[in-house]
């Protein structure tokens, strides 16, 4: 007979890694998506990071400790959570899939980001990735008589991402709202903005702030 241990793995706040704790990775897509494994490594903290690369990676020592210096170095570029996030999601699930999450997280979230590259992302990605996030279902019939962005955003949606009209009024002034990756204010035409997968719109509001509105 033969077995194989390991001592209890923990993380940095000393709770425990595995099925019975919060938060929990399971390696069924079904459970935990291809894209959601892929942002719980992401998402370790740098002490995790540093135990988690030779734990769960097949990388060898050398290599490691290179990943490492580099880390220190310039801790913002979490090196070593991206490395882990990449090796992981290609092992547990594919190539293929970690280059499809790649794209979806540069499509939705980066700033040089098109409407062409949004719409190349299929529609149950889209609205996988932004579980968790502010949404709103719509009907069509007010979102296509809408009389002004102030009023759609304050009071024809429930969205929480403003907090009065005087807010949506100031941030549209700004020029800090884009709808499908496009920037609007208060001229700009319902015509002009392209629903994504006919029914889809992606609110942005600043740097960090999104919410997703559905058509219906």
């Amino acid at each position: 007979s033969f077995a194989l241990t390991c001592p209890l793995i923990t993380k940095n706040d000393g709770s425990k890694f595995g099925k019975t704790a919060a938060g929990n990775v399971w390696l069924d897509r079904k459970r935990t998506s291809p894209y959601q494994f892929y942002q719980y490594w992401i998402n370790l903290s740098d002490t995790d990071a540093q135990n988690m690369i030779a734990l769960f990676t097949l990388l060898g020592k050398s290599e490691i400790e290179e990943l490492k210096q580099e880390h220190e170095k310039a801790p913002e570029k979490r090196i070593l959570q991206n490395k882990i996030a990449e090796e992981l999601t290609t092992q547990v699930h594919s190539k293929e899939d970690l280059q499809n999450t790649l794209k979806a997280t540069a499509s939705l979230f980066g700033k040089t980001a098109t409407i062409e590259q949004l719409k190349s992302i299929e529609k149950a990605l889209i609205i996988e990735i932004f579980q968790g996030i502010p949404q709103c279902k719509v009907q069509r019939e007010i979102w296509e008589k809408r009389s002004d962005w102030v009023s759609f955003f304050s009071t024809d949606t429930n969205f929480e991402i403003f907090t009065s009209k005087s807010d949506v009024n100031r941030w549209l002034k700004s020029g800090g709202v884009r709808l499908n990756k496009q920037r609007i204010d208060a001229d700009t035409s319902i015509a002009a903005i392209e629903p994504i997968h006919d029914n889809l719109l992606i609110l942005q509001k600043g740097k960090k702030n999104y919410a997703l509105l559905q058509l219906i």
